[in-house]
């Protein structure tokens, strides 16, 4: 294989051998594992059984959602965890954590969709805000251990810098994208206009720009993002899984040996790949920001797009070009 550890080692491990190796690795982060994909089956029989809406969107969307996201997320960092030597037991903790506070939000998640109620800023009852208090702090603690778990990575000695790069590059980008969640936290302008004027509100944040409550008369299918104006959960989205397009994108180079370019160069494709995605998630997020729907990009979006799209273009062919042959006397 062409990024290996202690998990991938060869060509013939089974699935019931990568199991066994996780759970040697990390016990909790591996039962996060193989309990997510058990509340993930829930939440489609769910899908196709339970006809009850919450903000317009099915009730157990948002379970398959986050059980989905949490799964890939919790493979990749088990995945690049087991590559810390140095300081294995900081990385076990980073890795029980996250396990421990993944697995208490997917519990929150169900818990909401059983009741039938929305989870996130939900303040409606006493019940319902300590439910959202509690995963609100757990959101923090679990972005302060993924910063913990970055810079682990980033003083780790790996010996193919192509690996380390974009290892460490999509785990820089998945926290950038998880910062973006907390502009969603704060009260809209509607919102903030009702406290001001002495009322008192059942939701305080929100994943659309601009709205009282959540939810809209377009929405895109099972994501349920807004596209009827801005949802910042887009950005978001695509920032977090950059921990799994730039190792990929650094997995492809090394699988086609780079074409013949030095390791330096192949180094900078790494780097380009990270920029052009960062580029990204910063120009989704501003489109959200001016309460802009995702399938009607305006001037301004399409020009930051095809300025990005034209960076990374040119900066592709300045690296991959190949120098010039000597010509010998």
């Amino acid at each position: 294989m062409v990024l290996t550890n202690g998990l991938l080692s060869n060509q013939r491990t089974t699935a019931a051998n990568l199991l066994q190796r996780a759970w040697q690795f990390n016990k909790w982060l591996t039962l996060l594992l193989v309990v997510n994909l058990g509340l993930l089956a829930i939440g489609i029989v769910g899908l196709i059984a339970d006809p009850r809406l919450v903000l317009n969107a099915p009730d157990w969307a948002k379970t398959v959602k986050f059980a989905i996201s949490i799964e890939v997320y919790g493979i990749t960092l088990l995945w690049m965890l087991t590559f810390v030597k140095q300081r294995s037991r900081a990385a076990q903790f980073v890795a029980s954590a996250v396990g421990i506070l993944l697995l208490g939000e997917m519990v929150m998640i169900v818990l909401q969709a059983v009741r039938g109620v929305p989870m996130h800023f939900n303040q409606s009852t006493p019940f319902d805000t300590a439910v959202w208090r509690v995963m609100t702090i757990s959101i923090f603690v679990f972005f302060a251990i993924d910063i913990v778990g970055a810079v682990l990575l980033l003083r780790e000695r790996m010996t193919n810098p192509v690996l380390a790069t974009s290892i460490r590059l999509g785990l820089i980008m998945s926290l950038i994208g998880m910062s973006l969640a907390f502009a969603m936290t704060g009260p809209t302008a509607p919102q903030m206009a009702v406290l001001q004027s002495g009322g008192a509100l059942t939701m305080m944040g929100a994943h659309n720009v601009g709205a009282l409550v959540d939810g809209g008369t377009r929405m895109i299918p099972l994501l349920g993002w807004n596209m009827d104006g801005g949802d910042l959960r887009i950005a978001h989205f695509i920032g977090m899984h950059g921990a799994q397009v730039i190792p990929l994108v650094g997995a492809l180079l090394l699988a086609r040996g780079s074409r013949g370019l030095t390791e330096r160069r192949t180094v900078a494709l790494v780097w380009t790949a990270a920029a052009a995605w960062l580029g990204l998630t910063l120009v989704v997020f501003w489109q959200a920001l001016r309460n802009q729907s995702i399938i009607a990009p305006d001037g301004l979006t399409l020009g930051a797009l095809a300025a990005v799209v034209g960076a990374t273009a040119l900066a592709t062919a300045v690296i991959a070009r190949r120098p010039a042959a000597v010509v010998k006397a």
